[in-house]
């Protein structure tokens, strides 16, 4: 295992344990209410967070994988044409500074969730849960940014439209 599969497969365990516990949650609650009452207090709240967490791995592991929606003409050009890469670059550079915008205004949330202290019935606090989503979101910036070029200057260029 080298040092940069090493993150992947952790995002990937971390994306397979948030959809399996999504889904025994749900079950959990469906057979174990008839079969004795058995069920998770707060079920609803913790599928609401896993759905969330859900959702920003999944996004974490479309961008590393190139998989996401693109809305750019740069894949029209041929590919190793100069407009091709200009094109790539400029989209890139968007896209990670539109990313950084939502991870700034997903930490507002979280630190707005902080004040007001919820906390779950396993006695977590709720906002540590949700800082999936500036830290996913940053995250996507920087490999939108790396995406830009396969040389340092287009993927600085692309960091360098975040500010």
């Amino acid at each position: 295992m080298t040092w940069r599969s090493a993150p992947a497969r952790l995002e990937e365990w971390a994306l397979v344990a948030a959809f399996a516990l999504s889904t025994v949650i749900p079950l959990s609650e469906a057979l174990g209410r008839p079969l004795g009452g058995l069920h998770v207090p707060g079920a609803a709240v913790y599928l609401q967070l896993l759905t969330l967490v859900l959702t920003f791995l999944g996004g974490l592991y479309a961008v590393r994988e190139g998989k996401h929606l693109t809305l750019s003409t740069a894949e029209l050009f041929r590919e190793g044409s100069r407009l091709r890469a200009f094109a790539r670059v400029l989209t890139s550079a968007v896209a990670a500074a539109v990313t950084a915008v939502l991870a700034c205004g997903a930490y507002g949330v979280v630190m707005a969730d902080r004040e007001m202290g919820t906390v779950l019935p396993i006695g977590v606090p709720q906002w540590a849960v949700e800082t999936i989503m500036p830290a996913a979101l940053g995250l996507m910036a920087v490999r939108f940014a790396w995406r830009a070029g396969a040389g340092w200057s287009w993927r600085v260029v692309a960091l360098l439209a975040v500010p």
